[in-house]
C-alpha cells in the first residue's frame, strides 16, 4: 500500500471569475493495487464568483478512475452550501467512470439526487468539505 499527499481544491465547471483562497486544504490517498481511498479536507478563508456557472467540482486527485460501468460513492460533511429545493440532508462525493474529480450531490427526505450546481454554492460565504470515497483506479 502506498501513502501520497495530495491538494484537493474546488472550481465549477466553467470558473469564470471565480477566487478562492485556501485557510487549509489537504488530503490523503491510499493505494494498494487498483484500489484509491481518498481523504481530503478544504476549508475556505475567500470564496467569490459572480459569472461561474455549472458544477460544482472538487480537483487535484492523484489518480484517474476506472472505465469500469461504476460510479463511486463516497460521504461528504459540509458547511456553506445550500439547500434550495427541499430537505437536503445527505451528502456525497462521487467519481464516475473515467472521472478525474470529484462532484457533489445531495439528496433527502422528498428530493431526489442533485448534482450541486453553482446557485446552491453562495458567493462570500466560505465554505467547508471534509469527506472520503475509495475507488478503483484506471490502469496500473
Amino acid at each position: 500500500m502506498t501513502r501520497t499527499i495530495w491538494t484537493p481544491g474546488i472550481t465549477f465547471s466553467t470558473p469564470g471569475d471565480l477566487i478562492v483562497t485556501y485557510g487549509s486544504h489537504r488530503g490523503l490517498c491510499f493505494r494498494t493495487g487498483r484500489l484509491a481511498i481518498l481523504t481530503l479536507e478544504i476549508q475556505t478563508a475567500t470564496f467569490t464568483h459572480t459569472t461561474a456557472s455549472g458544477q460544482l467540482i472538487i480537483t487535484g486527485i492523484p489518480f484517474k478512475c476506472s472505465t469500469s460501468q461504476y460510479r463511486f460513492v463516497g460521504t461528504l460533511h459540509q458547511q456553506g452550501l445550500n439547500k434550495s429545493g427541499g430537505t437536503h440532508t445527505q451528502w456525497n462525493l462521487v467519481i464516475h467512470s473515467g472521472g478525474t474529480g470529484l462532484n457533489i450531490y445531495m439528496s433527502g427526505n422528498g428530493v431526489g439526487e442533485q448534482l450541486v450546481q453553482v446557485g446552491q454554492v453562495p458567493s462570500m460565504v466560505n465554505q467547508s468539505f471534509v469527506g472520503s470515497i475509495i475507488y478503483e483506479v484506471k490502469g496500473k
